[in-house]
């Protein structure tokens, strides 16, 4: 039985009273080994049943004063509990927008360091493409974060990056393409050296259309450009 509940309280109060000298009310609790005690003594001498009935009706008057207890208790327990669950989430999401800020302005000056690089130029086409790579890479990040935490406007958009970078690439090719033309005619060297030479740019540009796949298509416009140049020797 289940004795926190007041009317199961009350019920074994009755029990206790006019059973309890055989050891009925220790019978429902399941607690057998008492049960029969009391049932072959005549509850424990009258003195034992005596005692559990007193008990049994100490616990009714005794219920509503638990109970009020327990209340306040969980009252007093759930409003700190609330207040500091409050502060706590203002204070993680302060947290992480401080560390998203700090986030944020290292991607961005890693991005301009980056970007300052493509600009200055490069001897070879690779570092071109993997600059771009770790641009595009870099860009999104910042996006997300952006997006995330609203904290501020990208440097340029993804078509002003993207125009940034044809631009580059059309320039490294064109001034290669010069300098290569201006040593030969310095030196007088045959076409077929000159060729040779712009052949070693085209297959550059083939080697960087298999090792950056998604710059196939930017590439393919390079090359047709190039092969114009060694069309006419």
């Amino acid at each position: 039985m289940n004795l926190s509940n007041k009317n199961n309280r009350i019920i074994f109060f009755f029990i206790t009273w006019f059973g309890g000298i055989f050891g009925i009310h220790w019978f429902i609790q399941k607690n057998y080994t008492k049960g029969l005690i009391y049932l072959f003594t005549c509850g424990g001498f009258i003195f034992c049943w005596f005692y559990d009935w007193v008990m049994a009706l100490i616990n009714i008057f005794s219920y509503k004063e638990e109970r009020f207890s327990i209340q306040q208790r969980h009252r007093h327990i759930n409003k700190p509990t609330q207040f500091q669950d409050n502060t706590n989430t203002n204070y993680y999401s302060q947290q992480k927008k401080q560390i998203a800020e700090q986030t944020l302005k290292t991607q961005m000056e890693y991005f301009s360091r980056i970007l300052t690089d493509v600009q200055c130029g490069f001897k070879n086409l690779d570092p071109y493409l993997s600059r771009y790579q770790i641009l595009l890479k870099t860009y999104k990040d910042i996006e997300d974060i952006n997006n995330r935490f609203n904290l501020r406007t990208l440097p340029v958009t993804l078509n002003e990056l993207h125009t940034v970078f044809i631009n580059e690439l059309n320039s490294f090719i064109k001034n290669k393409i010069l300098i290569t033309l201006d040593i030969h005619s310095i030196d007088n060297d045959e076409n077929k050296v000159l060729k040779k030479d712009l052949m070693k740019i085209r297959k550059e540009i083939i080697e960087g259309k298999h090792a950056y796949p998604e710059f196939a298509q930017l590439l393919e416009n390079l090359q047709v450009q190039l092969e114009g140049e060694i069309n006419i020797l």
